[in-house]
């Protein structure tokens, strides 16, 4: 591979790294001991935080709910530590694509989880609007540990991690704007929330053609000519 290959080859995958960057849209780490950009629902308090951290948001109550402030909620990736303090009941929810209505929204996605034991026995991606459950699975994480949820929505396509793990998919269009949202069940801790722009696959797609574009223009520009190669007699 020459000199202008190999160029070409680095600022083409330099292009892409940067296009498959995920933007960051919004970040709380409760550090400076202030929740900001958000409403907040029930009882809240800055205090002890999850995973090395000094300062999170302690829900105490029945319901406690917060919702971001001017975060869209369509082609993001909603990523948080969470506690849950109530063995038997309590659970812990991501809200997309919601409303305002505390404690049960009319409208969006609820990713919800709960500990082993609770009872609710699954971890479930729901339509909050019409009720229905497009996803579940059997619960598996425990109360008083720290646990990572992390949600995409990008177009019509939800998906669930937790832990790092996939534990819940669907794909569905009903729901678009609206606010991002978290709920905790019976107190509970939360920290180091990250929202994130994920690029749409059309555009990862577009770039990969226009890189494979440059790449074959490169090796016309450089290919041998056939009359070179088998000239005339």
């Amino acid at each position: 591979m020459n000199r202008q290959w190999l160029a070409a080859l680095t600022l083409a995958l330099g292009v892409a790294s940067i296009v498959q960057a995920e933007t960051i849209l919004y970040q709380e780490d409760f550090e400076d001991g202030v929740a900001d950009g958000m409403t907040t629902y029930g009882s809240w308090d800055i205090d002890w935080g999850l995973n090395e951290s000094s300062y999170g948001y302690h829900a105490s109550g029945s319901h406690s709910a917060l919702m971001l402030d001017n975060i869209p909620s369509d082609d993001v990736a909603v990523d948080v530590d969470f506690r849950i303090f109530a063995a038997s009941w309590g659970d812990f929810d991501v809200w997309l694509n919601t409303d305002l209505n505390f404690p049960w929204p009319t409208r969006g996605y609820d990713a919800m989880v709960n500990p082993v034991g609770s009872d609710n026995p699954f971890a479930i991606l729901s339509d909050m609007g019409e009720g229905t459950w497009l996803d579940s699975t059997l619960n598996t994480i425990q109360a008083n540990e720290t646990h990572h949820l992390r949600v995409e929505k990008l177009g019509s396509s939800i998906l669930v991690l937790q832990d790092g793990q996939e534990i819940l998919s669907a794909t569905d269009s009903t729901w678009s704007g609206g606010r991002i949202g978290f709920r905790i069940a019976g107190g509970g801790v939360i920290d180091n929330i990250v929202v994130t722009m994920v690029p749409e696959p059309t555009t990862l797609a577009m770039l990969a053609l226009g890189l494979l574009a440059v790449l074959r223009r490169m090796r016309l520009r450089h290919a041998v000519p056939l009359s070179v190669l088998n000239p005339d007699p």
